[in-house]
């Protein structure tokens, strides 16, 4: 089959492998350093966002116990108004069955 062709040709051939050659080269070598450079950005970028999340994670539980804390107060707050005005009652209805009784 090369016998056949003419010398044109048979250089036109060699000269476009020649000068595809270096070409196939870097196109490969720029492929893996980009697909490295690619996958490192890719991942700093998911750490930053977990980094993100963890933090805004934190602040949700310290708010919920904050939050718990406030709601324990109240309560104890609440159930202590209501035992003093619960011992005034008991104050109030045993002077007043006193009062009765005396008359």
């Amino acid at each position: 089959m090369l016998k056949r062709m003419k010398l044109s040709t048979k250089l036109s051939i060699a000269f476009l492998v020649l000068g595809l050659g270096p070409f196939l080269i870097l196109g490969v070598i720029s492929f893996m350093t980009t697909s490295k450079t690619v996958n490192t950005m890719v991942f700093n970028q998911l750490e930053s966002v977990r980094e993100t999340k963890k933090l805004q994670i934190e602040k949700l539980f310290r708010d919920i116990a904050s939050d718990g804390e406030q709601l324990a107060n109240y309560v104890n707050n609440a159930r202590q108004a209501g035992f003093s005005k619960f011992s005034l009652v008991q104050k109030y209805k045993s002077t007043g069955v006193d009062d009765l009784v005396s008359s």
